[in-house]
């Protein structure tokens, strides 16, 4: 099956950390844009990103990474909702073989197009919350 090619992008592909059909490795340098890829987030950004969450919604970030790093499959509703202080949110779910887990994602700065890219089996996470916490760190 040939992947769509959207017309509003020259060539026809959206723009995305790669090209090929092969998945990423994504690391937490890569994350942030190092060793020639383009990131999600500048380091001050997510750091600020961080610092901006709730704790359940630190938690759930947590979560979902960890989620993402062992490979499981991305559902549930990722209609964008605004929160009660007006904070674009997706809810999606992880599918265990005997559970669903949700999780609330505020979506900020690239974090859609790196859940886009993850759906799309783009990249796979080589990395948790606290791995990108400390590269974050390194640089600001």
């Amino acid at each position: 099956m040939e992947r769509y090619k959207n017309p509003f992008y020259e060539g026809g592909d959206k723009p995305r950390i790669k090209d090929s059909t092969d998945t990423v490795r994504l690391t937490a340098e890569m994350f942030f844009g190092d060793n020639g890829h383009s990131g999600y987030f500048t380091r001050k950004q997510f750091l600020e990103y961080g610092q901006s969450l709730r704790d359940r919604e630190a938690q759930d970030l947590s979560t979902a990474l960890k989620l993402m790093k062992e490979g499981l499959i991305m559902g549930g509703s990722l209609v964008k909702r605004p929160d009660r202080v007006g904070r674009v949110y997706v809810h999606p779910d992880f599918y265990k073989s005997r559970a669903r887990v949700g999780v609330k994602l505020i979506l900020e700065h690239g974090l859609e197009g790196f859940i886009g890219d993850y759906q799309e089996g783009y990249i796979s996470i080589q990395f948790t919350l606290e791995d990108l916490i400390s590269e974050a760190k390194k640089e600001v």
